[in-house]
């Protein structure tokens, strides 16, 4: 009897896998939103449940699912993005991944079976927990109150004070259940929370978030509609591969795809893999690891906001800074790796020292990996460079600029205008001493418990962790002192730099939470939660600091794409008539138009080609947009360009939130063609004909 009811589950299973696999691949014709979500959702458990069924995937069933899921995204990534490269990205490719991966999981005849969450006894805690999560839902919906399409500096433009205050009693409440609870349900509660906390621009703006998003989804527009991007490179494959095929399955617009991959995927595996390492790997108790895998919240999130390419590759990072504190198999060990290979086709700048981190903490020659840390950034760069046909090296003695390192850790919200509030300048000293008083607070407790056994760690888990920072701060000062990148306006050239300290600086959380806890383990209930209100507080900054801000220090972040950037665009487009033409404009702007028309034209220039749009990354036009400014509107800067290059007709446009818009704008009259005012008369728009 048993036997036959395991063949009837077991025929049920294979009805769905292959049947939502089925259904699934169809959708590429189909084209039904509904049908791929449903279908996808289905097939994408039923295979990742055959994975985690597996014990050589882990111990427990959470350890199991992490590291299937891990492997199941990096495998897809690499064999589509490998696909790709060979050939293009075809239907045929698709469906052939996706059914290649159904026939293998269609051979697992066991199952995961979850385990229930228990539900905690106390009125009290459960008060709490319901508490957390209404307050969760209430920023969530404030966010989604706040959307706008207007040009915004910063979403916390949107809210008051009250949201700040909200959040740090939620983070307070989230911490007390983690310490009170006795089942796993704050685990829950902490993955509602991190996605809260990573995705208030996403809700906010409407349009969409930041500059460089709005390149890459130009670029996967592109992919998904040819199937191909010239030239084919390496760089960034395996985001606008992975983006473009979700689109194609499950007919979801591809820009909701791509804004909500990095923080879904980082709500759920950044918090999970945080726990996971702190439980197994550094064998805490499961309360202490529940209440100190909040240490994640301590930095500012802001890659975890929006997708990008690097950005795909932090998450992949972040996680696999706590999974490596684990005791691993083989099995465990292989899908690292592949993850790791994975993310050098997304984004080699932290694809390759995440390479480094797990092969160091495998147990290969320390000293060579270290020396590899090194070595490896600055050649990526020296190779990129001598591709652009620009020098490898822009500096031969790194010391002489010495300065432009030691600014990457420095205020850099300093200015004349006014005196700032002390209160502000309390709040900014988090965001510079963060990382150092987290590196403080490891190192001295280090020292005091060296020979107290409970604190005691295993050079093994300390010295790979110590040897990849160093090695990577070394390859930042010389990447910050050595070069110069080509077509990368100057005040975004420490760009590179930065975002390796970011990644950095992750390497030191999970002994500030396994320190955290050790400490804390003789403290009173009342010393505790003393602890927690601090932590809560500092979550709370690290919110505030997450995204951009406009406050009496930060006073010129930039803003966002606005509807009517969208409608200047086809204004322009319309307006030209079929002319050949340039844009002379704020990076905003430009970001409008690839969103619009994608990489629609281009223009020559010194042997060279250039987007229509003026792009701090893409040539000389935003330099001259930016001379044209600086000169007062002066034609003669126009007449140049126009010349030059040979186009019909040149266009620049003036915002209300330009410098001395106002003077720019009455000087710009003075000399245009023509000139054209948006619908709200927000922007200017300006004619020189040739």
């Amino acid at each position: 009897m048993q036997d036959d009811n395991n063949k009837v589950t077991n025929v049920r299973r294979s009805v769905v896998l292959w049947g939502s696999a089925f259904l699934f691949v169809a959708n590429i014709w189909i084209a039904s939103a509904v049908i791929g979500v449903v279908a996808g959702t289905a097939w994408a458990v039923s295979i990742l449940n055959a994975a985690a069924s597996q014990d050589r995937f882990g111990l427990s069933t959470l350890e199991r699912y992490l590291f299937a899921s891990l492997f199941l995204g990096s495998l897809i990534g690499l064999l589509l993005s490998i696909g790709y490269l060979l050939t293009s990205l075809s239907s045929f490719l698709i469906v052939t991944v996706v059914l290649l991966l159904t026939l293998a999981s269609s051979r697992s005849r066991s199952f995961v079976h979850m385990r229930a969450i228990s539900i905690d006894r106390s009125y009290l805690v459960n008060t709490l927990s319901l508490l957390v999560v209404l307050g969760d839902l209430m920023i969530l919906t404030l966010a989604v109150g706040t959307r706008t399409t207007e040009a915004l500096s910063s979403p916390w433009l949107m809210f008051g004070t009250p949201v700040f205050l909200l959040f740090g009693f939620i983070s307070l409440g989230l911490l007390v259940i983690a310490d009170q609870r006795r089942d796993d349900l704050s685990l829950v509660l902490t993955v509602i929370h991190f996605f809260t906390a990573i995705s208030i621009s996403a809700i906010v703006f409407e349009v969409g978030f930041g500059f460089d998003p709005f390149v890459h989804r130009a670029a996967e527009t592109e992919l998904v509609s040819l199937g191909s991007i010239e030239p084919k490179q390496l760089l960034y494959t395996g985001q606008y591969v992975l983006v473009s095929v979700i689109q194609k399955l499950t007919a979801l617009p591809l820009k909701v795809v791509d804004i909500w991959l990095v923080p879904v995927g980082a709500s759920v595996l950044v918090p999970l893999s945080a726990y996971m390492g702190l439980l197994r790997g550094f064998k805490l108790k499961k309360r202490e690891a529940r209440v100190w895998m909040h240490t994640i919240f301590l930095l500012p999130l802001m890659p975890l906001t929006f997708t990008v390419p690097f950005n795909i590759t932090f998450v992949l990072f972040f996680a696999v800074v706590f999974l490596l504190l684990l005791k691993l198999n083989k099995i465990q060990w292989g899908i690292l790796y592949l993850v790791s290979l994975f993310a050098i086709l997304t984004h080699p700048l932290l694809g390759v020292p995440l390479l480094l981190l797990i092969s160091m903490v495998h147990g290969w020659n320390r000293k060579l990996i270290a020396i590899a840390g090194i070595v490896a950034i600055p050649l990526m760069f020296v190779v990129h460079n001598l591709g652009a046909g620009v020098d490898g090296v822009a500096f031969i003695n790194p010391f002489v600029r010495v300065g432009l390192f030691l600014n990457l850790f420095i205020d850099p919200y300093q200015h004349g205008y006014f005196d700032i509030p002390q209160v502000w300048e309390a709040i900014y000293l988090y965001r510079t001493w963060i990382v150092w008083l987290l590196l403080g607070f490891a190192i001295s407790s280090s020292l005091l418990a060296a020979a107290k056994q409970p604190f005691r760690l295993s050079k093994n888990q300390v010295c790979p962790y110590v040897l990849i920072a160093a090695s990577l701060m070394i390859a930042v000062f010389l990447l910050s002192t050595m070069f110069v990148f080509k077509d990368i306006i100057w005040y975004e050239q420490a760009e590179f730099s930065l975002r390796l300290i970011q990644a950095i600086s992750l390497l030191v959380l999970p002994f500030v939470a396994y320190f955290g806890a050790m400490r804390s383990r003789a403290l009173s209930r009342s010393m505790r939660y003393l602890i927690f209100i601090v932590v809560a507080v500092v979550m709370t900054f690290a919110f505030y600091f997450s995204y951009p801000r406009l406050d009496p220090k930060s006073l010129t972040p930039g803003v966002s794409v606005s509807a009517v950037d969208v409608e200047i665009v086809h204004m322009i487009d319309q307006i030209a008539d079929g002319d050949e033409y340039i844009v002379l404009s704020s990076q905003m702007m430009s970001a409008a138009a690839l969103q619009e028309f994608g990489f629609r034209d281009y223009i020559e220039s010194d042997m060279q080609e250039y987007l229509w749009y003026a792009l701090p990354t893409g040539g000389v036009l935003y330099q001259e947009f930016l001379s044209y400014l600086n000169m007062d509107a002066d034609r003669d800067v126009i007449d140049q360009i126009g010349e030059g290059i040979g186009v019909l007709k040149v266009y620049t446009v003036i915002h209300h939130y330009t410098p001395d818009n106002s003077y720019l704008i009455e000087e710009a009259k003075v000399t245009a063609d023509s000139w054209y005012e948006s619908a709200n008369k927000s922007v200017v728009v300006f004619e020189y004909s040739y």
